[in-house]
């Protein structure tokens, strides 16, 4: 649009990046129930593969509990890269399927990947950060300049941080808050975008997944650095087991908190789990980065229908590129939900159902980008409430606020109810193609965000698939140009632009005569920022709009569109 805001790439959320199947982790231990107590010997089983030299995939094997339950009466860790979980089917038959009984004693989390030892904000030793340059990176984009590109080279994972500086909160209103005070400097609130470099050439640095929100200089002066993932872990996965936590009743709270997290993991997986009981989180991440959680089921929480609790599927802080695929979620009241803030971005909710609801799924709190609600369904709600929002949360919560920025809900079915989409100032969310009652509205008066189609099936019907598919069978795109101008000089009309320099060949303009659709007129060197419209009648028999937009084209394919401009001709 004419801000620059734009739908980003979603494809890259999944494991390895979006894109490539689970791994078949060959079986190294196979245990079957027994009588008693189960956990002692379900961790030394994960203790002897995680001691195994990994293959060159880095998988070390798997755990596999045959059918039957195991008592469980303390928490299960897996600290170590290349080790899966695996039982025989998460259904609630135990000849058939593997099921792990929590006991009430088990607090915390009931199955953790890794653990509270990863944290983005932590530099690598003798870190050098350089700030990024480019005065404006749009989102969607994921080539810019830095000051000194000297002590990066290609396939480093970096963060590209953006601070959380007053004068970015003063652009966003200060969160949004209502009458709560507004949100505070500092860097709990910095967004953090955990990447690899894919190119450099000279300071100009090129990174493997988009960002999700502006990068204006002059708002918040942007860097990168290493990180330290020393303890990160990656190829973990849990498989085919049904977690059951024993509980006092459905509104009791002492028992298991966590079903699943990863926390501190890159390229892991969660396939035929299901969990059912926990009191916050079914499953979710923490500090981790490409998890799949797919054809999964978190069921029937228990816990007291108030806040911090029933967060079903849910991404906590410094999560990136995760996805959701098939899940069910029933009786939460946060089914599908960002509780990350700003450091959670390019999160996808896919081809899911939320059965029995009790609120809202949403970006919950502070700045959560990039999320995709593509494909889901929502059903016999358990009450009046939205049910889907991209809104502002106001005083909600812990001034909650802005609760999602550039985010997009796509062939949604909200079962009759409604469907908030609000844009948020510097940012913009989409509602495209939805059945229900879709609008700006919200607890918070905001303009509405862009919406489009309600009340039809989108072609296609899966955003996230769509980009996949184009992005594997083309490559990925060059970045768009961005803050396209156009001012008349006499009898021409002079375009500019600005863009950084990847692997692109042309620019190319196209431009429509109102009522027409846009033609293309003209083709420059990539080298190029501005171009000259020459073709301007002298005299028109009525006023005239005429309309352009710049695309950028390399040996492979074509980027997204530039901001549209417009001038108007005056009849003589």
């Amino acid at each position: 649009d004419e801000e620059g805001n734009r739908i980003p790439d979603f494809s890259h959320a999944g494991y390895r990046g979006g894109g490539v199947a689970l791994p078949e982790v060959p079986v190294r231990v196979t245990l079957d129930p027994q009588e008693g107590d189960d956990t002692q010997r379900i961790r030394q089983a994960i203790e002897s593969v995680a001691a195994r030299e990994p293959d060159q995939n880095g998988h070390r094997g798997a755990v596999m509990l045959n059918a039957g339950s195991y008592q469980i009466t303390d928490n299960l860790r897996i600290r170590a890269s290349g080790v899966v979980l695996r039982g025989a089917g998460d259904g609630s038959d135990a000849r058939e399927n593997t099921i792990l009984q929590v006991s009430q004693q088990v607090g915390g989390t009931v199955v953790t990947f890794n653990g509270g030892s990863v944290n983005w904000r932590t530099r690598a030793p003798r870190d050098s950060p350089t700030d990024i340059t480019t005065p404006f990176v749009a989102v969607g984009s994921r080539t810019f300049e830095v000051r000194d590109a000297s002590e990066f080279e290609v396939g480093d994972r970096i963060i590209v941080r953006h601070p959380n500086t007053q004068r970015w909160l003063d652009a966003i209103d200060g969160g949004g808050t209502s009458r709560d005070p507004p949100w505070r400097p500092g860097p709990h609130l910095d967004i953090l975008y955990l990447r690899k470099i894919t190119r450099i050439a000279e300071n100009t640095v090129s990174i493997d997944v988009p960002v999700y929100n502006h990068l204006e200089r002059k708002l918040a002066q942007s860097e990168i650095y290493h990180p330290d993932l020393r303890n990160l872990i990656r190829e973990v996965g849990i498989e085919d087991l049904r977690i059951v936590i024993a509980t006092d009743g459905e509104e009791t709270e002492n028992h298991a908190r966590h079903g699943v997290i990863f926390h501190g993991v890159e390229n892991g997986w969660a396939r035929g789990v299901t969990v059912m009981h926990f009191q916050h989180t079914g499953l979710g991440t923490r500090s981790a980065t490409f998890i799949s959680i797919q054809d999964c089921r978190a069921l029937e929480p228990h816990s007291r229908i108030a806040g911090a609790r029933r967060y079903s599927f849910n991404t906590m802080g410094s999560s990136n590129n995760i996805l959701f695929e098939n899940v069910l979620a029933t009786r939460s009241r946060h089914c599908f939900i960002s509780n990350g803030t700003t450091s959670a971005a390019g999160i996808v909710f896919l081809d899911s159902i939320s059965r029995e609801a009790y609120d809202t799924s949403e970006g919950h709190r502070r700045w959560s980008q990039g999320l995709l609600f593509d494909n889901l369904r929502f059903q016999q709600a358990r009450t009046d409430r939205e049910a889907l929002a991209l809104f502002n949360r106001g005083h909600y919560g812990t001034a909650h606020g802005w609760s999602a920025a550039h985010s997009v809900a796509w062939n949604v079915d909200a079962g009759g109810r409604r469907i908030f989409i609000q844009k948020p100032p510097t940012a913009q969310n989409y509602g495209i193609g939805n059945r229900g009652i879709v609008s700006g509205d919200g607890p918070f008066a905001h303009p509405a965000g862009h919406i489009e189609g309600t009340g039809q099936t989108p072609e296609p019907e899966s955003l996230y698939r769509a980009q996949l598919d184009e992005r594997l069978a083309y490559g990925t795109p060059p970045d768009a140009p961005t803050r396209l101008t156009v001012h008349v000089d006499g009898a021409a009309a002079q375009l500019q632009w600005r863009h950084v320099a990847g692997n692109e060949v042309a620019f190319v303009i196209e431009r429509a005569v109102d009522p027409g659709t846009f033609e293309e007129i003209a083709r420059c060197d990539a080298g190029q920022t501005a171009w000259w419209d020459r073709d301007l009648p002298r005299e028109t028999a009525a006023p005239q709009t005429r309309r352009y937009r710049v695309r950028a084209v390399d040996a492979r394919g074509k980027s997204a569109w530039s901001n549209p401009v417009a001038i108007r001709l005056e009849s003589e």
